[in-house]
């Protein structure tokens, strides 16, 4: 019952006219309800329910702009709401290489870069396979730098959010470091029965599953999915890991118990995992309120175990 729209300017006013992304409205940052509507030559418009709500402009990753903080505005029933989002042109640049830990320069290996900074803002771009080099354009600002190798080259990504304090029309270099995967960790996925279970993902990560679900994201995670056996193996570089298992599947069977390992560079560990069974039971019935008896007739229950299991 009311209408927003809006034009996206530069530090001065004025309409930026080669401006195209998203403009995404919520009560809540970061938890879009549907209400939004493209950017194009510099505006949009799209209508709304009445309410206050925080308006966020996104561009896409390989943008010529970057967008400003998110704005709060309130539109009233029947009120046509008009409001500027200021937008900022990338004038800077974040330039490095893709490095081995001796310092020499790594080509022929498929890499992408990227950069996050506020309101929810973020640019990609892919790494030269022949050189080894990339550049990101970006605004002046603090931005946190990342990146990701493409698996089975023998190189995993070593940091996450690296922070760069970059100025305006400047030039920052950063060079980046993914670990080589010297060792392998091998082994065979059983169910309780001692058969192998195939189509079962083993996951390697520096973080144990209570702390990833607590919010901390995997410092390091790899993955490989067991063959018609049960059988899998993963390179990854030295170091100490947890292991559990996923897998998709309807039966009476839960996620083997979480492990710990060390894997000592140039060398091959071997460890079996045993899925277990799920002989217990969890039941009850979901109401549509608290201390209602409407029972709601259709849901989505899922949980999961410190000790790693998950059931839905």
């Amino acid at each position: 019952d009311a209408r927003i729209t809006g034009q996206v300017v530069d530090k001065k006013g004025d309409v930026i006219p080669d401006a195209y992304g998203f403009v995404d409205i919520s009560q809540e940052v970061g938890k879009g309800q549907g209400f939004g509507g493209p950017v194009e030559r510099g505006t949009f418009s799209f209508p709304l329910p009445a309410g206050t709500y925080t308006l966020s402009l996104f561009f896409p990753p390989d943008s010529l702009y970057t967008a400003g903080a998110h704005k709060t505005v309130t539109a009233t029933s029947g009120e046509v709401l008009a409001v500027k989002v200021v937008a900022t042109k990338n004038t800077s640049k974040i330039i490095g290489s893709i490095k081995d830990e001796d310092g020499k320069t790594i080509t022929g290996v498929p890499a992408r870069v990227s950069v996050s900074g506020g309101a929810g803002v973020w640019h990609t771009a892919k790494a030269d396979p022949t050189t080894g080099n990339y550049s990101l354009s970006v605004a002046s600002g603090t931005w946190y730098l990342g990146y990701e190798i493409e698996p089975g080259f023998g190189y995993v990504a070593a940091e996450r959010d690296i922070e760069m304090n970059v100025g305006e029309n400047s030039v920052t270099a950063a060079d980046i470091v993914p670990l080589k995967a010297n060792s392998i960790l091998a082994g065979q996925v059983m169910d309780p029965g001692g058969n192998g279970m195939p189509h079962v993902f083993v996951r390697v990560s520096a973080t144990d599953l209570a702390g990833t679900l607590g919010g901390i994201p995997d410092s390091f995670m790899a993955e490989s999915e067991t063959d018609a056996r049960g059988f899998y193996q993963i390179a990854v570089p030295a170091g100490t890991y947890s292991v559990r298992t996923f897998f998709y599947s309807a039966s009476d069977l839960v996620s083997a118990k979480e492990e710990k390992v060390t894997l000592l560079r140039e060398a091959t560990s071997t460890l079996d995992l045993r899925l277990r069974r799920a002989d217990l039971e969890i039941k009850g019935r979901v109401f549509l309120g608290v201390g209602t008896t409407t029972i709601l007739g259709e849901s989505f229950i899922w949980g999961w175990s410190p000790e790693d299991g998950y059931k839905e």
